[in-house]
């Protein structure tokens, strides 16, 4: 019952947008774009890729992306969402796509929970003593707390990044990274 109405792709990262078949014929001007936010910006393994499309009057832009991984890497996360919101061409010109379109955006966002950046006291001072601490967190169903300590929830809060993006309610037991070994 479903059609695709378009897909793209840049390495790894995939995106394939499908439509049900009655609401077909409502899509048009349908664009599709990557950015690169890899090593020196060409590096296609982090990045993101957009779809952008108009769904009766109304205009529409998913993006799906990889962003920088590692518990340090916040700052250049930030950096990468920037990038890839003003820097996605869709058509003949770059634009801001939260000022253009209503912007879906999902992927490996790798933002992490960090208990330091939410104030832990003492804070941990080593990663395998962090990641114990965030364990137990999960295994005790502090769900809460874990949120507060999320990268991605405090710079949503601060402005730094995802500014007026909502996410839905989190209702699931947390992922984590696990140690190797």
């Amino acid at each position: 019952s479903y059609v695709l109405v378009a897909e793209r792709a840049m390495g790894q990262i995939k995106l394939s947008v499908f439509v049900h078949r009655r609401h077909a014929h409502a899509i048009s001007a349908v664009e599709t774009s990557y950015t690169p936010t890899g090593v020196l910006g060409i590096g296609k393994n982090k990045g993101g890729v957009a779809l952008a499309l108009h769904f009766r009057n109304q205009r529409l832009c998913v993006v799906n992306a990889d962003l920088a991984a590692h518990q340090e890497k916040k700052l250049q996360r930030n950096q990468d969402v920037r990038n890839i919101l003003r820097s996605t061409r869709l058509g003949s010109t770059t634009c801001e796509l939260t000022a253009q379109y209503h912007t879906i955006w999902m992927g490996d966002l790798n933002y992490r929970i960090d208990l330091n950046a939410a104030g832990a006291s003492p804070p941990y001072t080593d990663a395998s003593a962090h990641h114990q601490a965030v364990l137990k967190r999960i295994e005790d169903g502090a769900w809460e707390e874990l949120l507060l300590a999320d990268q991605l929830n405090m710079c949503k809060a601060s402005g730094e990044a995802f500014h007026g993006f909502r996410e839905g309610e989190i209702t699931f037991k947390p992922t984590f990274k696990v140690l190797r070994g």
